[in-house]
């Protein structure tokens, strides 16, 4: 039987085999993403054939969800010290590599879900990839008393994620949720 494959990046491959032989081939894929792999088996005799599509995709290109992990609390000193963040404070923690967040080799980015608790003055929080500016607009807006809680998503996923908050004297206790 002849096997050919076209891998859905413009990459083909020909393989050749007999009845009830599995057949395997390998291929790297040049950058993240989905593609449809398309295998087509010929009987050499008869010339029967018989197509099959699969989609596929590579690492880094989909969201792989991670049961939820505290990395950072400043209730409990969690992943940075106990007590309050101090008004226009940064707080930094490792999103990937602490034990038990273990993101794959490729992982682009991170999903976190942040939090405030009981804050005792009004004020935001900014969430962003060590390395880079502090976005203009904040990740979460607060006021005195409320415990508000948002989703972050973005690029980083390898690099430290300071916590910026800058107001008053906050009781900010950010606590993100790592996902890749």
């Amino acid at each position: 039987m002849s096997i050919s494959v076209e891998r859905g990046d413009g990459a083909t491959g020909r393989e050749t085999g007999a009845g009830g032989q599995t057949v395997t081939t390998a291929h790297q894929y040049g950058k993240p993403g989905g593609h449809t792999v398309q295998v087509t088996v010929t009987d050499q005799v008869t010339q029967a054939s018989a197509v099959n599509q699969v989609a596929v995709w590579t690492r880094g290109s989909h969201y792989s969800p991670y049961g939820p992990k505290r990395l950072l609390d400043t209730r409990d000193g969690t992943g940075t010290a106990q007590g309050q963040i101090e008004g226009y404070g940064t707080v930094t923690t490792q999103v990937a590599g602490k034990g038990w967040v273990s993101l794959s080799p490729g992982a682009t980015a991170v999903a976190l879900n942040v939090t405030v608790t009981n804050p005792r003055s009004d004020g935001h929080l900014t969430a962003y990839p060590s390395g880079q500016q502090a976005p203009t607009a904040s990740h979460l807006n607060f006021t005195t008393g409320r415990t508000p809680a948002t989703a972050r998503s973005g690029p980083g996923a390898r690099r430290p994620a300071p916590v910026t908050s800058p107001c008053r004297q906050p009781t900010a206790s950010p606590t993100p949720r790592a996902t890749s």
